[in-house]
């Protein structure tokens, strides 16, 4: 995970690796932005590549902001994962 910070923009970037691009792929469809509520002046950026999702969140809120929503996202992913390994 990466964290950028100046004085009007927070960054944060991280990426998740599974086992196969299945995996991924029904993580992120999952959890995609379009269906997880970020408070407003915050991006979720989301794109996957091979078995890798890669996530960005941008925004002009305060980095505590930004740790809740990566929080809040995280969560997300590791219930849908959950949800996975019940169906395995």
């Amino acid at each position: 995970m990466k964290l950028l910070v100046d004085n009007q923009l927070s960054e944060i970037s991280m990426t998740i690796k599974y086992p196969n691009e299945e995996i991924a792929k029904t993580i992120i469809n999952a959890v995609n932005p379009d269906n997880f509520q970020a408070p407003k002046d915050l991006k979720i950026t989301m794109s996957m590549s091979n078995a890798e999702i890669s996530i960005e969140i941008k925004g002009s809120k305060s980095i505590g902001s930004l740790l809740n929503t990566i929080d809040d996202l995280l969560e997300c992913i590791s219930t849908a994962e959950k949800v996975l390994k019940g169906f395995s």
